[in-house]
């Protein structure tokens, strides 16, 4: 069904390429066939939701599709640096939280930590509570008028987010909550600035809530970074030496660090020493009495490739109980909502002190080899560069004016729309991504607008060939109150999905090819790696088997291109009756799939067209193929009304309105003069039989 997923840095090639393949089950790979593996991607897209909700200051500009979102998150005083990702197929909903981000250097290098949990409708799945949890995380994001983009795409969003809302709802074989005692048990704990009337979320004051009154005997903390100021890092400190303890209580840390190249027996600390002082001295102890496990980009043994520690979690042991809490909250204020707060997500883990899940112990989890690792008179450096990933941008934020980017790719049109209220810079301008287009003119500029009275919208029509292109993001350069240029990327997002046109392989496809792929038995993608590898079978028939009218080429004759297209029908309607029971997916499914009714009623029209003088038969041809797309759809969407399931949307209307629209095109045929009798009553038919099946649209206009 789709997908929302949050990061703090972002590789956008290696979510298109590597990530949503895979939750979309593609067959094809980029490296092994380009061309099919784009249109498999696109046509999976159609039917499927994608969203990325990432920090203003890291919007990449690689992304080559406008079929999933980018959406930028502004926080005020603090950056999206939550990792949450939400996959839902029709029987299942999976929640991960995570400290990676969408990177190639966190999905394939560093020492990461990810929790994931699966939803679906039995007595053995994570009760329905936690999924909620993550949902309404999500929600808030969108709702905290911190993400910015295209009306419609921030609704699409809220609106998946809705129907998983309703899925889990659906689902009453799962249990609605943990029972009060019940372990092991999880909760989703966010940390998140105030927002409208609700107040702000701060991690650790949830654990503490979560632990209770509690004592201590352990305290593990594990983070890459820590604050970059000793005020920072005492207060967070502090904040977690108010939880309930004994007296012995064993304060370790889990930090990076790799071996001196002075003394390779020692490791240095990838902490600064100021760190170590806060923190012995608020646990009262010496600074060398600090036990640290430092954790090296590769152990002995493994291969010598850089797997810095990018995993952060809280580790809290009792003589009873067992709290671990794990996500993307660094050791910070902002991380833990110690008076600052960032956006961050984080699952905390409930269980009996000594109880083993699968093997492990919660400590196991760690990616920490507690003996190995564990340091004697390690290094403390006086300072400590933290991870690239982890260094917030130092560049200026986009003035808040710049709301977002529409791209119509069927007109050849970018709007731009412009926040009611907030000042625009004096100088600014806007261009399309790249070198070259430093030497154009501007899309947009503070020469065609009033600094005083600002419009709500700016339109730019392109070039008409522009209209194969994929416009994701746009660079703004502007000069800051302190006379200095800034650059950034503004994401650019699509209003409405039928702006977007299909791949170009399909783009002037004719009705003989459209109906050569439905009879091939083939997926687009298929289809074009056949056309590719020159294995097309231009005679195919939906059986496969030997067609006793092909040595003769018999496609001229109408009684032999009738019987084809009754094949080429069926082969459709499977094909949407196969599609996800949403609005948006049978949406797509009958008005912009290539292979669907809508194009191929438009490519019988064109191709008719495109044969002036063909006579009496011609007509009567195409005027019987159009209604048997209509009689066919309304079948289709009959049997989909049927099988309609409690909470499933009503999807009649999608179908009575297509019929709609192709009985616009069937009217005037049927005021040629050499339509007979009985083709106009066949026709009449089709209209009251279409009615009686699926309803007519309000306000149909069209006879029969």
């Amino acid at each position: 069904m789709g997908c929302i997923t949050t990061t703090y840095t972002f590789h956008a090639s290696l979510f298109e390429a590597e990530l949503l393949p895979r939750f979309l089950g593609l067959k094809f790979d980029q490296t092994e066939g380009e061309r099919p593996f784009i249109v498999e991607r696109e046509t999976a897209l159609g039917t499927c939701h994608a969203t990325v909700l990432v920090d203003a200051s890291q919007v990449d500009g690689a992304q080559t599709t406008s079929r999933w979102a980018q959406l930028a998150v502004y926080v005020p005083g603090g950056i999206q640096h939550a990792k949450v990702s939400l996959l839902v197929w029709e029987h299942c909903v999976r929640l991960i939280v995570a400290s990676a981000n969408i990177t190639r250097t966190g999905y394939r290098r560093n020492r990461e930590m990810a929790s994931s949990l699966d939803f679906y409708d039995a007595p053995e799945s994570v009760p329905r509570s936690l999924a909620l949890e993550g949902v309404e995380f999500l929600e808030g994001l969108l709702e905290s008028g911190w993400t910015l983009g295209v009306p419609g795409a921030v609704e699409r969003a809220r609106g998946f987010l809705e129907a998983t809302r309703q899925r889990l709802g659906r689902w009453t074989g799962m249990a609605a909550d943990f029972s009060p005692r019940e372990v092991p048990r999880a909760a989703f704990v966010a940390c998140m600035p105030r927002r409208g009337g609700r107040r702000a979320l701060s991690p650790l004051a949830s654990v503490r809530e979560l632990w209770g009154t509690r004592r201590a005997q352990q305290v593990v903390v594990m983070t890459p970074f820590v604050g970059q100021s000793p005020e920072e890092q005492g207060r967070v400190i502090e904040e977690l030496r108010s939880m309930p303890t004994t007296r012995d209580v064993s304060p370790l840390l889990a930090l990076p660090g790799r071996a001196s190249e002075a003394e390779p027996q020692r490791s240095v600390v990838g902490a600064p020493r100021m760190f170590r002082d806060a923190w012995a001295g608020a646990w009262g102890l010496k600074p060398e009495e600090v036990m640290v496990c430092v954790v090296p980009p590769y152990r002995q043994g493994e291969p010598r490739i850089a797997r810095e520690l990018h995993a952060k979690g809280l580790l809290l042991v009792s003589d009873t109980m067992k709290l671990m809490m794990c996500g993307s909250s660094n050791f910070t204020p902002h991380g833990m909502g110690v008076g600052a707060f960032n956006v961050e997500a984080n699952l905390c883990f409930l269980d009996e002190v000594g109880a083993k899940r699968n093997g492990l112990l919660l400590k196991d989890r760690f990616p920490v080899c507690w003996d190995k690792d564990l340091a004697e008179d390690p290094q403390w450096p006086d300072t400590a560069e933290p991870l690239e990933e982890d260094v917030p941008s130092r560049a200026p934020r986009l003035p808040a004016a710049f709301a977002w980017v529409s791209w119509e790719q069927r007109a050849a049109r970018l709007t731009l729309g412009l926040k009611p209220g907030e000042l625009l810079p004096a100088e600014w301008s806007i261009r399309l991504p790249g070198a070259q287009s430093e030497q154009m003119a501007p899309l947009f500029s503070h020469e065609e607008v009033s600094e005083q009275a600002p419009p709500e919208k700016l339109t730019r029509e392109l070039d008409q060939e522009m209209r194969a292109a994929s416009i994701t993001t746009l660079r703004v350069t502007w000069r800051t109150s302190e006379n200095q240029l800034a650059t950034g990327l503004l994401p650019v997002q699509v209003e409405a999905a039928e702006h977007l046109l299909p791949p170009e392989e399909f783009l002037a496809l004719d009705a003989d090819a459209i109906l050569l792929c439905l009879l091939s038995g083939k997926s687009p993608a298929e289809w074009v790696d056949s056309r590719e590898r020159g294995t097309v079978d231009q005679s195919a028939s939906a059986g496969g088997g030997l067609d006793a009218l092909r040595a003769n080429d018999p496609s001229g004759y109408t009684l032999y291109r009738t019987r084809r297209l009754g094949r080429a029908l069926a082969s459709m309607g499977e094909k949407i009756l196969a599609t996800l029971r949403t609005r948006d997916a049978m949406a797509y499914r009958l008005r912009q799939d290539p292979l669907g009714p809508l194009l191929l009623a438009n490519a019988l029209i064109r191709d008719w067209s495109s044969r002036p003088g063909g006579g009496d038969q011609e007509d009567a041809a195409l005027l019987f193929s159009l209604a048997e797309i209509c009689l066919t759809l309304a079948h289709v969407g009959k049997r989909v009304s049927s099988e309609r399931r409690a909470g499933d949307p009503d999807l009649r209307s999608l179908f009575a309105e297509l019929i709609d629209e192709i009985g616009g095109m069937l009217a005037p045929l049927q005021e040629r003069v050499g339509i007979g009798t009985n083709l106009r009553a066949y026709v009449k038919s089709v209209k009251d039989e279409c009615g009686r099946l699926v309803g007519a649209p309000e306000g149909s206009q069209h006879a029969g």
